[in-house]
């Protein structure tokens, strides 16, 4: 384990590392939280085609914890597009007609896939309109007794809010902030790791590694496990600081940890593989001002894929940041780590060819 304890000596001396680990996502994240000390309430739009008591008290029931904006048809693809709105719902004419007579009648949902706070929206007005449904069932469409049911529903029964994931008053949002600080940082970690093995190379001590008893796997090996524990210690870092310093409660917590640590995998290989293609620091500067910073904007570490052209949408299905973002937005909603299973296949796939492209580097080498 002689490389492995090196590396990690190596790592923590550089001061560049210790920036990257913990500092720059340490302050990006208090300033991102500090500019959103207010909170922010989810947004609800309404186009109302029945205009009746019933939707009135729909809207003012989802508004005790939601902003309500009443729209026209024309204006929901601009209010989505411009996060006017997390969720807009269009409410048919004789809708009401058909609740009070216990009838299924669907209102048009429209959300812009993968911004979840449209999930808390949809369980609040779900919840809200089946039980208007069970109630119209009861009174078999007799609209006095409808009302005053309701009524009593709403002041005795009724007791669901919408809630931010957090303790404090920091919205979601900050919350995927602060996820997508953590994946930037931690490829920025391991492309500033790479350098150590360039030095070897420049000293010799790559090549001569492959002639001497230590087999050139073994020595993978240890590169990978000293970068991968690093990798580690910033997750465990940075998880803390967010929940235990920032008062804010992730859902989830060990679900997600376990995702980051598949992706740390992936972030080590990628780690390995320009190690293995830069003949010097330079090479690996500009690889990672080429890459890391691309991959993290079009992966969606700073702003969701759904506001990117739908070329870049595309793109961005070939970059594992994104596979790791919609995983982790998944499981923020308490999804289980089988329903990222295609997300999990993805980055791991990922991991392997870049290991494997490292690995014919090497054998190349060696033959050399």
């Amino acid at each position: 384990m002689t490389i492995f304890i090196s590396n990690l000596k190596r790592i923590f001396k550089s001061k560049t590392n210790i920036f990257f680990m913990v500092i720059l996502p340490v302050v990006l994240i208090i300033f991102m939280i500090s500019i959103n000390s207010g909170g922010r309430r989810f947004s609800l739009g309404i186009v109302d085609y029945d205009n009746t008591s019933f939707t009135e008290i729909l809207a003012k029931e989802i508004g005790k914890d939601s902003k309500i904006n009443y729209l026209k048809q024309k204006d929901i693809d601009k209010s989505l597009v411009n996060f006017q709105n997390d969720y807009i719902i269009e409410i048919p004419k004789g809708f009401t007609k058909e609740v009070i007579n216990g009838h299924d009648k669907k209102i048009k949902g429209y959300e812009i896939d993968g911004i979840n706070a449209s999930s808390a929206l949809k369980f609040n007005i779900e919840n809200f309109i089946s039980t208007s449904k069970d109630i119209g069932k009861c009174v078999k469409g007799n609209k006095k007794l409808f009302y005053n049911a309701l009524e009593k529903y709403r002041d005795g029964i009724l007791d669901v809010s919408l809630e931010n994931m957090d303790k404090s008053p920091t919205s979601k949002n900050n919350i995927e902030f602060c996820v997508g600080i953590l994946i930037f940082n931690m490829i920025m970690l391991g492309i500033n790791m790479a350098p150590i093995i360039i030095k070897d190379k420049i000293s010799r001590v790559y090549y001569r590694i492959f002639v001497s008893p230590i087999k050139p796997q073994n020595y993978t090996l240890q590169n990978l496990m000293s970068f991968f524990v690093v990798l580690i210690i910033q997750i465990i870092i940075l998880l803390t600081f967010i929940v235990a310093i920032l008062n804010i409660s992730i859902p989830n917590l060990k679900s997600i940890f376990l995702m980051f640590l598949i992706f740390g995998v992936f972030v080590v290989s990628y780690s390995l593989f320009i190690s293995n293609i830069s003949d010097n620091s330079r090479t690996v500067s500009i690889i990672s001002r080429g890459t890391a910073i691309p991959m993290a904007m079009l992966g969606g570490c700073f702003w969701p894929v759904e506001i990117m052209p739908s070329v870049l949408q595309q793109v961005s299905k070939f970059i594992p940041v994104t596979w790791m973002m919609e995983a982790i937005n998944k499981l923020l909603y308490n999804n289980s780590l089988l329903s990222v299973l295609k997300e999990i296949s993805i980055i791991v796939l990922f991991s392997i060819v870049f290991l494997l492209l490292a690995s014919w580097r090497k054998k190349d080498i060696v033959n050399l």
